[in-house]
């Protein structure tokens, strides 16, 4: 079969994986739709040279907006005349993704520099686990360029490692929906002529089809030979109306495809009229532009096609519709005032946690012998304060007398070789306020507050969360998050020194009860039930959940890498069995929070 009857689908290590759908119920369709090669296309004549602008900055501008405004200053445009060779400088936001290959390394995706820290990808280019991207290359025409190359200009590449990414959380490798990525870069980008960030298009709707957009990359030029291109080249294609691209991508896919279901309003579709210029394979991640005056908004993400240059829309991810999700990583508006900028790992398949993932977290630290240990957990709300268990803190004979934050390993030493360079941050424990209507025997209202003898200062790996405000139960599909180090394994009493995660799913409140009052005996003190100030989360089908020594410790909601804290880890039946963990509902107590820890506000 031809490539041009291939659907660009994933990747496999680095050899990106293509589709072939079964056409036999059709194969008119399929002559008539799939009849043309990638053709280089004359582009638009380059345009003249952007002015020096001069702008007002409006406060009530959404973040993007007003970093665009921000970064749009003069630049350097060159023309480039009958041809498609992108000229040195013409889109100073292109960033090749680079992948270890062998003993080198090769470029698989593009990607847009969007701010000092951050680019945009297309998901599929950085979600295998196997074959990640190390850096991005900016500031070059010829991504492989050599100090031998004629058309460098004298260029050298601008190469800079990768923090982390963050694919964004409703991605779907089968059918594409969501196909969009940030990476956050370990340095922020110096800008100069040849290296700067592009705007993001802020409108939801489709652009006239009559605009012209122009898409740029290192892709696939000959789609029989597989041909690429070291230098990056740019065409023009048009917008299709996203009703009349869905209905034909429902019509060409056969009804078992996994892209049979459609598109949705987070994507876009754009095309030559003409058959011959579009985005081919290792263009992914890169982007659809709206050129203006010399400066570049992003309008989209180049995701997928059906083969190259067909009369078939090819798909993109619209950055519009995406917009709330980028500002929150890239412009965090913070729920106070802590905007300090965090480390954001991700880790797939295990347990444990990384430095900076959950910088709230501190264990409280007793005396222990002629030691000290970790009995409980808790979450730093404020450069004060600290959210716990009420019963962590109520026993005379063993009070906590500090705090240790910013550490994964709670009994850290320098000769650890997790610890990250990371130091404790321990501070004493100033005093403590139960809530007043506490129980003992029935833990209701099992939640304090612990003030430091000084303020915390933030950093990327100690700061505040922030609480969550609605009393009502979350959701049961929403995934919720406990941390602690508590046990792991309840039979034989296994602790682990190194802060572990998982995740959990909310049980409505009154079936939580109904299952407690049915499984305690009859003169138990929690007979009684749960009151509304508390909360029921477990994972049934797979026995996670919070155990002993976690208590104190955050039932969160995250969000992009911000946390939020639901629940105080309370109490629970054993630990991972089929009756609900009991949390504190922390919506419930924020007047009596709130009039203690920011009593004037």
């Amino acid at each position: 079969m031809d490539y041009d009857f291939m659907i660009r689908c994933s990747f496999i290590d680095m050899d990106e994986v293509i589709c072939c759908p079964s056409f036999n119920d059709n194969p008119s369709k399929l002559l008539e739709l799939l009849t043309n090669e990638i053709a280089t296309g004359k582009p638009r004549d380059a345009t003249k040279a952007d002015e020096t602008k001069t702008t007002q900055i409006n406060e009530n501008e959404r973040p993007s907006v007003a970093a665009c405004r921000k970064y749009n200053g003069p630049k350097f445009i060159f023309q480039i005349l009958d041809g498609v060779q992108v000229a040195v400088g013409e889109f100073p936001h292109m960033g090749g993704l680079v992948y270890p290959v062998g003993d080198g390394v090769d470029y698989r995706c593009a990607s847009s520099l969007i701010s000092e820290r951050y680019a945009l990808t297309a998901a599929h280019c950085v979600a295998d686990p196997y074959s990640l991207p190390i850096f991005v290359r900016f500031g070059v025409v010829i991504w492989n360029v050599t100090a031998d190359d004629k058309d460098n200009d004298g260029l050298t590449p601008v190469d800079i490692p990768i923090e982390n990414i963050t694919i964004h959380p409703l991605f779907r490798p089968r059918i594409r929906h969501h196909d969009i990525a940030l990476i956050r870069l370990n340095q922020d980008v110096r800008f100069n002529a040849y290296v700067q960030p592009a705007c993001l298009y802020t409108n939801i709707k489709d652009i006239d089809s009559n605009t012209s957009l122009v898409v740029i990359g290192w892709g696939v030029t000959d789609v029989f030979t597989r041909l690429r291109s070291r230098i990056l080249l740019k065409t023009n294609v048009n917008t299709e109306p996203i009703n009349k691209c869905n209905s034909t991508h429902v019509d060409f896919h056969p009804s078992y495809s996994s892209y049979g279901v459609g598109l949705n309003e987070g994507q876009y579709c754009a095309f030559d009229p003409e058959d011959e210029k579009d985005a081919c394979e290792s263009d992914s991640g890169g982007p659809l532009q709206l050129v203006t005056n010399g400066d570049s908004s992003i309008v989209g993400v180049i995701s997928y096609g059906i083969s190259c240059g067909t009369k078939i829309p090819s798909i993109y991810t619209r950055v519009a519709f995406y917009l709330d999700w980028i500002e929150s990583i890239v412009w965090p508006q913070t729920c106070r005032k802590y905007s300090s900028e965090k480390r954001v790992f991700h880790i797939m398949g295990g347990l444990p946690i990384a430095a900076g993932d959950y910088p709230h977290m501190g264990g409280l630290i007793y005396p222990f012998g002629d030691g000290i240990h970790s009995l409980c957990g808790s979450s730093l709300i404020s450069e004060r304060y600290l959210l716990t268990a009420a019963h962590c803190v109520t026993n005379p004979a063993s009070v906590p007398t500090f705090v240790r934050l910013g550490v994964v390993i709670w009994n850290i030493t320098a000769d650890d070789e997790d610890s990250d360079g990371l130091t404790p941050v321990d501070i004493p424990i100033e005093n403590i306020t139960i809530h007043p209507l506490y129980n003992v025997r029935t833990q209701h209202h099992d939640i304090a507050l612990i003030r430091l003898n000084q303020d915390v200062k933030i950093s990327a790996f100690v700061q505040p969360a922030c609480l969550y405000t609605d009393t009502k139960d979350i959701d049961f599909e929403t995934p919720l998050v406990v941390i602690g180090w508590g046990f792991t394994d309840a039979i034989n009493r296994l602790r682990s020194p190194v802060l572990q995660q998982t995740n959990v799913t909310t049980v409505p409140i009154k079936e939580c009860n109904s299952t407690h009052v049915d499984f305690y005996p009859t003169n138990s003190p929690y007979i009684v039930g749960l009151n509304e100030g508390q909360y029921c989360a477990f994972d049934e089908k797979f026995g996670k959940d919070s155990c002993v020594s976690d208590s104190g410790g955050p039932l969160q909601l995250v969000n992009n890498g911000d946390s939020t804290i639901v629940g105080v880890i309370s109490y629970g039946i054993l630990c991972g069995s089929s009756v609900p963990s009991v949390y504190i509902r922390v919506a419930y107590y924020l007047d009596w929070i709130e009039s203690i820890v920011w009593p004037a506000e």
